[in-house]
């Protein structure tokens, strides 16, 4: 009810910012955030966001959150999993600088977030260490974040789509094992007469 548009990124930095640095939380994730770090440059691989540490016996957790003011889409995704795999590069490096520590590099994506795009949600399931939070302003709650459930679907899809592809192999899979039996068999048999 009453939704807002979000002026810009920045707002959202701004707002998010203020959040980490008066209260130690991240109204994204709703988490503590023990440092952070704003428009940090990784070389080669372009400025983020925020970065967001967190620092537990033997785990340090860096988390790269890009934020976004239009709708999340595939595009958002490849720039963010573009900034992961800079951070993950110097995390290596700098991992034996913190020996007995495991460095985690994860990322999070957030934006204004359209339900019907199954594509955005499909890419989601196939990459690993991202998160994506559907965000919004509204009179009403104000500043809310919600994570972007997986399960993409498709009305059309066909269940019994592989079924002749099924069909012929299964036969030679069967074989195979049939095959495979009898070799074990006979390897036990001949250990057996042995003995």
């Amino acid at each position: 009810m009453f939704d807002l548009d979000f002026p810009s990124e920045k707002f959202i930095e701004d707002y998010l910012e203020y959040c980490m640095a008066a209260h130690a939380v991240c109204p994204i994730d709703d988490r503590n955030v023990d440092h952070f770090l704003r428009q940090h440059e990784i070389k080669g691989y372009g400025r983020t966001d925020l970065i967001k540490f967190y620092i537990s016996p033997g785990l340090l957790e860096v988390v790269i959150l890009e934020l976004k003011n239009e709708i999340l889409n595939e595009l958002h995704l490849a720039h963010l999993a573009r900034y992961l795999g800079g951070a993950k590069w110097q995390a290596k490096r700098y991992a034996r600088r913190f020996p007995g520590y495991e460095i985690e590099v994860r990322g999070q994506l957030a934006g204004p977030f359209d339900p019907s795009a199954n594509d955005l949600v499909w890419s989601l399931e196939q990459t690993q260490g991202i998160e994506a939070f559907s965000i919004s302003l509204d009179m009403e709650s104000g500043f809310r974040a919600e994570e972007i459930q997986k399960g993409w679907h498709k009305t059309n899809q066909d269940p019994r789509g592989a079924m002749p592809i099924a069909e012929e192999l299964a036969p030679r899979i069967f074989a195979l094992e049939e095959a495979l039996d009898e070799f074990e068999a006979c390897g036990k048999q001949g250990v057996q007469e042995s003995i």
